[in-house]
């Protein structure tokens, strides 16, 4: 049992969490004042795990979709997304390469949050393809960060608007980062 940004979620040994989880709240204040939500806004929720993010993202939006391939993190998702009576998200098990692509509804903001090998070609191409007016890439590690944020970038259809690091695992060389885009071409 975790208390992550005043929601209850229960975790599994199986499943992925945050170890240091004022930074990630730090992290998630950051993001949620830099997009500065008014209710409205669709958001996918990209490599979700147990709806860390997503929960409180739903809390603020109209609509949170969650794609994780660990099916064991999807179903203790919907489990937590129940406990703190969150009905406006949705979890489905897929690879995030394969199932962005099959997409054709366009969110307002797509929040990344990869495993240290980033992102796919194939979710970046999508990403393209569909035309989210806002990304959100959390990071850890920056090497992937950047190679992914040159994609993006230089397809001539984003720009960075501001690079937010943290450090998550103080006296390491582990640095998270944050990066905001939004679209040149809303």
């Amino acid at each position: 049992r975790e208390i992550f940004a005043g929601l209850e979620l229960h975790l599994r040994p199986e499943t992925f969490f945050q170890v240091n989880t004022e930074a990630a709240e730090a992290i998630l204040e950051v993001i949620l004042q830099r997009l500065d939500l008014n209710g409205s806004e669709t958001l996918l929720d990209a490599y979700c795990g147990i709806g860390t993010f997503s929960l409180p993202f739903a809390q603020r939006v109209r609509e949170v979709v969650g794609v994780e391939v660990q099916a064991a993190s999807v179903e203790q998702a919907r489990e937590n997304a129940a406990l703190n009576a969150i009905a406006n998200v949705r979890f489905e098990v897929a690879a995030v390469e394969d199932w962005l692509p099959l997409q054709s509804e366009i969110p307002d903001i797509v929040f990344l949050d990869p495993p240290r090998k980033g992102c796919d070609r194939a979710v970046l191409e999508a990403i393209l393809r569909l035309k989210p007016s806002r990304i959100v890439y959390l990071s850890c590690k920056p090497a992937t960060l950047a190679r992914d944020l040159k994609i993006l970038c230089q397809s001539g259809q984003y720009r960075l608007n501001h690079l937010q690091p943290a450090d998550f695992f103080p006296q390491t060389a582990h640095v998270e980062s944050v990066a905001f885009l939004e679209s040149i071409h809303p």
